[in-house]
């Protein structure tokens, strides 16, 4: 929700990882730090150089890797990332998070791995449940919305944070996902 009102005042922060998302202590609620990197494409596209590669590669989306200006998207991609991280223990593109493997996956197009198949009893565990119980779980509605928002393609991904977090909450209350296609 903190990076969609960053959105909505036309602001993608471009370097969302796990190191900047903080939980507060007093009240659990997680926190967007460190805009160092953000950007108002609308307001001033002289705030970064043009053609400049700016993140975090292991989390960059592929278009960003690719040289195609910041935009929301790329932040939905990122969370995504950080949810698969969450939910699996593991990171969507395991031991390649390199610049060189960052730029290899965005020229192929190529997706992470379906959550499902990257569980470890290591990950069910610190989670408290099984490894079969975590894989039947990221192989339903769970693992469809983080497929959906670490899509390639801008387009084949939740078309806001806003969507994203929407789904979050259906999927927690039981509800249908509007993700599925």
């Amino acid at each position: 929700r903190g990076v969609g009102a960053l959105h909505a005042a036309g602001v993608v922060h471009r370097d969302l990882k796990p190191e900047n998302v903080v939980v507060r202590a007093e009240d659990g609620q997680p926190v967007v730090i460190d805009l160092g990197l953000a950007i108002a494409p609308e307001l001033d596209e002289r705030l970064t150089r043009t053609g400049a590669l700016v993140g975090t590669p292991a989390y960059m989306a592929p278009e960003q890797v690719r040289g195609a200006p910041p935009d929301p998207s790329s932040d939905v991609y990122a969370l995504g990332l950080i949810l698969y991280e969450l939910v699996t223990g593991a990171h969507a593109h395991r031991h390649n998070t390199s610049l060189i493997a960052s730029v290899e996956r965005a020229l192929a197009g190529t997706p992470p791995a379906a959550p499902h198949t990257t569980i470890t009893a290591e990950a069910a565990a610190a989670r408290q449940t099984s490894p079969a119980r975590l894989r039947r779980r990221l192989s339903g509605d769970l693992g469809t919305i983080v497929r959906k928002a670490v899509a390639p393609e801008p387009r084949q991904r939740y078309a806001s944070v806003q969507h994203l977090a929407d789904d979050l909450d259906r999927w927690a209350t039981g509800a249908p996902i509007l993700g599925r296609s």
